[in-house]
């Protein structure tokens, strides 16, 4: 087997056995908001209605207050994520359906945000948000980069953000 065989397999194996998922954020903080309260409230049957009822406003709440979707971008066991960037097609395709390039902010080792480009996001603050989770929130060896990409949706090509 040639070097550029294996690497060929080893890219559609991958993107086989461990499928991409990309998720809405406000889907994912909605999700462990639920299961926070059901925590805390010791899950009790009678207060269904109620964690419902939470997290019912806390979603509208949120809708209201997010101006920019951003969406979460892994594999289906959530480790080593980020490499879904390479799969073929992938941000192609996330592109085409959000019509427009895509900032890819690199979260984690597991995990990349996706954000549809427009012209009302400053690069600067989305270099500053990556620097600050990274210092606060990521692991030293979970950490990717400090940086910002985009995807061009034309060149089909992902670049440093400036």
């Amino acid at each position: 087997v040639t070097t550029k065989d294996l690497l060929k397999y080893s890219k559609e194996n991958t993107m086989t056995c461990l499928p991409y998922s990309i998720t809405p954020m406000s889907t994912i903080v909605k999700d462990l908001f639920r299961q926070e309260l059901e925590t805390n409230l010791l899950h009790d049957s009678s207060l269904d209605f109620c964690i419902d009822e939470m997290v019912r406003e806390f979603t509208d709440m949120m809708s209201r207050n997010d101006s920019v979707e951003m969406y979460v971008m892994t594999n289906s066991i959530k480790t080593n994520g980020s490499a879904t960037i390479l799969y073929s097609n992938v941000l192609k395709t996330f592109s085409k359906k959000v019509g427009a390039d895509v900032y890819i902010l690199p979260s984690s080792l597991h995990e990349v945000i996706l954000i549809p480009y427009t012209d009302s996001l400053s690069t600067d603050s989305l270099v500053h948000m990556v620097r600050e989770v990274n210092e606060k929130e990521v692991e030293q060896a979970d950490i990717l980069s400090g940086n910002v990409y985009i995807y061009n949706s034309d060149t089909d090509k992902i670049s440093l953000a400036c």
